[in-house]
């Protein structure tokens, strides 16, 4: 393991939810960040425990703590108020508007989330347990073991739909199915595992809807804006599109340097591909690891690359790539490692994507163009 990423991977593991270093007026580099539906407010925390606020219509940011849990930025979907975790385990939400409007004590969190109405809270633990609600009301509704995020170097991802009657988490791909020659217990075993998977959830009845095989090792998925469908990529370069209503036949997503699969239930060693209308990758595009997706507009996803400066954008419908867009090298965006692979999200409603920096602590801000398929970085900042 190169020396520079095991650093930054104790760190952020072990100083989570700990006083990194004393506030020195500039912002350290982002591991959460989380953008409003409307695309006008970014939440983020940052290596050494700030908590920003940043306001895209009017280029400004705030600093409004330096004392929160690095794992815990998120703004609700209508962008009327924000979440985060002190070093102490107190909870807050605040409205940007009037301050403090509920805060509570809770476990250190690895990722949460709350309804637009404040009614319903999900929160996520190292273990990559699944915990709804708070207060003296927490119900753990998925156990994860010990090993989860320590194992994967990362957070077990959540996204939720528009409507928030649906959820998703997705971490560490496993492609499950039940054996028969198993025990009961066995199966059951084999099961817990893949919940570290691409698993659908709803969020009223707090119970499974399905798992979604396919990934395999560090995998991070998304919902599309609707809801209706969900896009997987990993690190072993499979990315899948799910219909919700029909998650028994996904469409697999092109291979960049081979094309389509012709033979996908061949073992992979076996595969036969066919390039026909594939368009070839930057010369200096240098793999396939997918770090995220994240959807850009109501159709159309984008593929980020570990250690790649393009996104690559896709169609829903279509396996083949559509376009490398740029994202620019100064300075570099933050796909270097999966720890900080929560450092990316998009506005798709309003075509933004923002982008924590690799090296510096400001956010690259970007503007999507659906009739053109392009891509603007319309301001960074430090």
């Amino acid at each position: 393991m190169n020396r520079v990423f095991a650093t930054i991977v104790i760190l952020l593991v072990f100083l989570g939810c700990q006083e990194f270093s004393p506030f020195d007026g500039k912002t350290t580099p982002v591991v959460t960040l989380h953008v409003s539906e409307n695309g006008n407010t970014v939440i983020s925390t940052h290596i050494s425990n700030e908590l920003v606020v940043w306001d895209l219509s009017n280029k400004n940011k705030n600093v409004q703590s330096t004392e929160a849990n690095i794992y815990s930025a998120y703004v609700t979907k209508k962008g009327d108020f924000y979440l985060w975790q002190d070093l102490q385990n107190t909870v807050f939400v605040n409205s940007l508007g009037q301050g403090v409007v509920k805060k509570f004590k809770h476990f250190p969190v690895y990722g949460h989330w709350i309804s637009n109405d404040l009614g319903k809270y999900v929160s996520l633990d190292i273990d990559w347990s699944l915990n709804i609600n708070y207060g003296n009301k927490v119900e753990k509704i998925y156990s994860g073991d010990k090993n989860s995020f320590l194992g994967a170097h990362k957070l077990l991802n959540f996204s939720a739909s528009r409507s928030e009657e649906i959820f998703l988490t997705s971490g560490y791909g496993y492609d499950w199915t039940p054996d028969p020659r198993r025990s009961e217990k066995a199966n059951l075993d084999a099961m817990r595992l893949s919940y570290k998977g691409v698993v659908l959830w709803d969020a009223s009845i707090k119970k499974e809807i399905t798992r979604l095989p396919g990934n395999a090792a560090k995998t991070h998925a998304t919902l599309s804006p609707d809801g209706k469908f969900v896009v997987s990529g990993d690190e072993n370069a499979r990315v899948f599109l799910w219909d919700v209503n029909n998650p028994k036949t996904p469409l697999r997503m092109a291979s960049l340097f081979h094309g389509t699969v012709i033979n996908p239930n061949e073992h992979y060693t076996k595969y036969k591909w066919d390039k026909t209308g594939l368009i070839q990758p930057p010369k200096d595009y240098s793999g396939e690891r997918v770090i995220t997706v994240k959807f850009i507009s109501n159709k159309h996803f984008l593929r980020f690359g570990h250690d790649n400066h393009y996104a690559v954008l896709y169609e829903i419908g279509n396996p083949l790539p559509l376009k490398y867009l740029e994202l620019g090298t100064d300075p570099y965006p933050c796909v270097s490692d999966y720890s900080r692979n929560a450092c990316i999200d998009t506005a798709p409603d309003v075509g933004i994507l923002v982008m924590g920096q690799r090296d510096g602590g400001g956010i690259n801000v970007y503007q999507f163009d659906k009739e053109k398929l392009s891509l603007e970085k319309v301001w960074v900042t430090n």
